[in-house]
């Protein structure tokens, strides 16, 4: 039995990081429905570091070579609010 595309039917797959449905024709190797996909999910995990807000105490994640204190803008308003008020 030799190995050829003739005949060969799709198998329908549901993307790891978007979760929208595609076609591919290998079983265990496809996981993203394109590249984009592939590259954001390798971008969250090489530079993505789980960091705690300073004002609130929440967890968040934020890029591992930026110095982010806050999760949310909101946050650091507040706490720059907090900061002035006591002058």
């Amino acid at each position: 039995m030799a190995l050829s595309w003739e005949g060969r039917e799709p198998i329908t797959f549901v993307c790891a990081a978007c979760g929208k449905m595609f076609e591919g024709y290998f079983e265990g190797r496809t996981r993203y429905c394109s590249s984009a996909c592939a590259q954001r999910v390798a971008y969250r995990r090489y530079f993505t570091d789980p960091r705690t807000c300073e004002h609130c105490g929440q967890t968040f994640t934020a890029n591992r070579h930026r110095p982010t204190r806050y999760c949310s803008r909101r946050c650091s308003n507040r706490a720059r609010a907090s900061v002035l008020s006591g002058l």
